[in-house]
């Protein structure tokens, strides 16, 4: 997991998609006008960036 400078979806996206198992984006999403807007933001570019991770992976 990787939580530190972590202010936008695209850096959100940027590290799950290189293998990491989560990641933090509490002042990305403190600093929005919504919260609620800022969060589906986050959430979306964290499952992609986990489907380009697990689509690299060698079928089992």
């Amino acid at each position: 997991m990787h939580a530190g400078g972590v202010s936008s979806p695209a850096d959100v996206y940027d590290i799950m998609k290189v293998g990491a198992s989560g990641t933090g984006s509490t002042s990305g999403i403190l600093g929005a006008r919504s919260l609620r807007d800022a969060a589906a933001e986050f959430i979306e570019a964290a499952r992609r960036g986990f489907n380009a991770a697990t689509a690299r992976l060698p079928a089992s």
